[in-house]
């Protein structure tokens, strides 16, 4: 799991926490938590309304209230708009430079638009701003793991906790970046401490999953997702649910796994894609093709054309008897494969060279199998 994603996932509970700033009692006296729903509500209600607009309309035509830039900022990015989002979230921060949330989905953001190296310098940004939060050190420590250099992250988090102290987001990191670098003792102790003392964070439920995943422990992986998805529904967990779920040959119970995570986001393709193994596993090809095919629609990803070519060499067996079909589907295994070395390295590249040469071994020998059927004499009674 992602960390970073993490922090992006909680951005928008930040942002509405964030809204509950202290205020005037007004004349009626109002108390103060009443009112800060109140503030919460308005400023809800402002993006939802401005979701539409672009940038310059919305810094044109709205008050220039840095948490309603920051939740346009969140709507845009999730519309898949990131440059527009990249725009909101600065400004958002040129408005409140304090506002961590902003500084790391800006980050984030930034990654996917232009570099990691872009990224990195963002955050080391918010750093000289707000040197004494957390999650801004948290943050620039996975940016650091996720390029590989982990210990730029290791030396990073060191100098967080002589900072700020160890606190839960930088503990989190930490694990993290044991769990990259397959520490996972390590790992698995720092979120059990954080687990104890925060019992109901999902988050915290779904990393200790990821470690026993990881790790072989199907069983003790199972229970740490359910644990956190009672709290909340996550696709990603569900997924790895219905992984782990496989590999004890729960193929049933696998299913359901994908088919929840499929409910939680239709565009999800990943559980299509093994929604497509677990079809073929049950021998309902045509079902798995379609499966197969859905998550194809929604993302190329070589692992899916992959799935995709064995599906038609498997299908070119079982349909041996029907030479027409066979050869059908061994011409589209070879697309397939064909189209998957594209994408592989070197060493791969022989072994699917390989592969394909054996396909086209057998689609030759069904071809004179059906020539001779073709010139073989037919006979007639008399």
């Amino acid at each position: 799991m992602n960390l970073a994603g993490l922090f992006a996932v909680i951005a928008f509970f930040v942002f509405l926490q964030s809204c509950a700033k202290k205020v005037e009692a007004p004349a009626e006296k109002i108390p103060v938590e009443d009112e800060s729903e109140r503030l919460r509500k308005e400023k809800e209600e402002i993006i939802q309304k401005a979701a539409g607009i672009g940038f310059e309309e919305a810094k044109a035509e709205l008050v220039p209230d840095p948490y309603v830039m920051f939740g346009l900022g969140l709507r845009k990015e999730e519309a898949g708009e990131l440059e527009e989002a990249e725009k909101f979230y600065s400004y958002a921060i040129e408005l409140k430079p304090n506002m961590a949330e902003a500084w790391i989905n800006l980050a984030n953001v930034q990654k996917k638009i232009i570099s990691e190296d872009k990224m990195i310098d963002t955050l080391r940004s918010a750093i000289e701003v707000i040197p004494d939060d957390p999650r801004i050190w948290a943050a620039l420590a996975i940016a650091y793991s996720e390029k590989g250099e982990n210990e730029k992250a290791e030396k990073i988090l060191k100098d967080a906790v002589e900072r700020v102290g160890m606190k839960e987001d930088i503990a989190k990191s930490l694990g993290y970046i044991f769990m990259q670098t397959k520490r996972y003792s390590l790992a698995l102790f720092i979120f059990s401490e954080l687990k104890r003392k925060n019992p109901n964070d999902p988050q915290i439920s779904f990393l200790i999953g990821e470690i026993y995943m990881n790790t072989g422990n199907c069983v003790r992986a199972i229970e740490n997702f359910n644990e956190g998805l009672k709290i909340k529904k996550d696709k990603s967990v569900l997924n790895n649910v219905g992984i782990c779920l496989l590999k004890l040959d729960l193929t049933d119970e696998a299913k359901g796994a994908f088919e929840e995570a499929i409910k939680v986001d239709q565009n999800f393709w990943p559980a299509y894609m093994n929604l497509g193994l677990v079809y073929k596993r049950k021998g309902e090809f045509q079902k798995s093709e379609e499966m197969y095919k859905k998550a194809l629609e929604l993302n190329k990803n070589p692992d899916v054309i992959y799935n995709l070519a064995n599906l038609y060499e498997t299908m070119a067996s079982y349909f041996r008897q029907s030479p027409q079909e066979a050869l059908k589907y061994i011409n589209l295994a070879k697309d397939y494969l064909k189209e998957y070395m594209n994408t592989s390295g070197e060493k791969e590249k022989e072994f699917i060279e390989k592969r394909i040469e054996k396909l086209e071994k057998s689609g030759e020998e069904i071809k004179r199998k059906l020539e001779r059927e073709i010139k073989k004499p037919t006979t007639t009674q008399k």
